[in-house]
């Protein structure tokens, strides 16, 4: 082998990182099912209060059948605000996406073909906001964001000529 690898052989595993590995999967698997319901019950209840408190507000996929730390809402006439929301949540110290979670590099140029497939169309595809928590993510973190996306949303609502009267 070459030099590549400081010096050591370049075969040589790196112990001590494999052991640090397996330290950490044996706990994160002695906190599985208890992170699972914990978060899964976050995740129900943002799906829930979301869907109450946002006119136009809908779900993306099925409301149980889903992963325990995933939400992907839309919002009906507000899909073209898609980046707006994103970059106000932002600001509020709220992380979220638009895009899949495994998509990137271009991402944006093309609707979700996971939600086209569920009966999506390319723009509210295009729209949707995708939460995912973690481990960190706490009770407040989901109050926090229940109270601050109906403001972020009333704010974004598009000027048409319908709400300006009628036109020129």
């Amino acid at each position: 082998g070459g030099g590549h690898e400081r010096g050591l052989r370049s075969s040589t595993e790196n112990l001590a990182s494999i052991v640090g590995f397996a330290k950490a999967a044996e706990v994160a698997w002695d906190q599985f099912d208890v992170e699972i319901r914990r978060m899964t019950g976050l995740r129900d209840r943002i799906i829930s209060e979301a869907l109450e408190r946002v006119e136009g507000a809908y779900l993306n996929g099925h409301r149980h059948k889903r992963l325990p730390n995933n939400v992907n809402l839309g919002f009906e006439g507000l899909e073209g605000e898609a980046i707006r929301l994103l970059l106000d949540l932002d600001a509020a110290g709220i992380a979220v996406s638009s895009g899949s979670a495994c998509s990137s590099n271009g991402a944006g140029e093309k609707p979700s073909h996971v939600l086209t497939a569920i009966g999506r169309d390319p723009i509210q595809a295009r729209g949707a906001l995708r939460v995912t928590l973690g481990i960190d993510n706490t009770a407040d973190d989901v109050d926090r964001f229940l109270d601050i996306l109906p403001q972020i949303l009333r704010d974004l609502r598009p000027i048409t000529s319908l709400t300006m009267g009628g036109g020129i």
